[in-house]
């Protein structure tokens, strides 16, 4: 699929066209294919980029994730994803946690759990509500 159009492409495109140049010179000069040219002089532009669709469906964690799993990363940040998930099967053994295995790895990776003793991003250990939101 080629490239957009850019602003400053379709500009000078216009700007040869009202100086009087032809359809193929216009897209010449400006780059672009006469194609291109025929659908900026018929109106048909290429539509913009659709923004992210988000979260497809309900989070796995959520019931979890704040009461249980946040105040424990919160007093012991090196905990592990993996310990993590052992410690939902205790506290919640009625629900077969092992296939969210990989969804609790990156949400805590999201939120700066490192593994081992040492913890880049500090700060994003509290992983605030705000910041779940921003990932839906």
């Amino acid at each position: 699929m080629p490239a957009p159009l850019t602003a400053q492409q379709i500009a000078l495109y216009m700007s040869k066209r009202r100086a009087g140049s032809r359809q193929e010179v216009a897209a010449a000069a400006a780059g672009i294919s006469v194609s291109s040219a025929h659908r900026i002089d018929s109106g048909r532009l290429q539509p913009k980029a659709a923004k992210p669709r988000g979260r497809r469906r309900p989070d796995p964690l959520a019931e979890v994730w704040e009461p249980l799993l946040l105040p424990l990363l919160e007093r012991h940040p090196a905990l592990t994803p993996t310990t993590l998930l052992e410690h939902l099967q205790e506290q919640k053994p009625d629900h077969d946690w092992s296939s969210l295995k990989r969804t609790l790895q990156r949400r805590a990776e999201l939120c700066g759990v490192q593994p081992g003793p040492l913890q880049h991003h500090r700060e994003f250990v509290g992983c605030t509500p705000a910041f779940w939101l921003l990932l839906r």
